[in-house]
């Protein structure tokens, strides 16, 4: 419970920070949900603590942009889910 909260602030703050940089102003606070699982992973020859899950924001992101640290390795990519029916 405690590391949910942790993760959902700081998918909060990288939200935030992704709006910002693309000079938006949200008219309303940004808001998040999140469903995740965690798991140990080898990344780099060292082994870390990863997560998977999915999220929902009142902030339209398009496909494949990245938020969060190592993005430029290819972590952090986000991509719509479909609507349920």
């Amino acid at each position: 419970p405690d590391r949910d909260a942790f993760m959902l602030r700081i998918l909060s703050d990288n939200l935030a920070t992704l709006a910002k940089s693309l000079e938006y102003q949200m008219p309303v606070p940004i808001r998040c949900e999140a469903k995740l699982r965690f798991r140990i992973d080898f990344i780099e020859r060292e082994n870390v603590i990863v997560f998977l899950g999915k999220f929902q924001t009142n902030l339209r992101i398009p496909d494949y942009f990245g938020i969060g640290q190592s993005v430029s390795k290819g972590f952090g990519t986000i991509r719509a889910l479909p609507p349920e029916s």
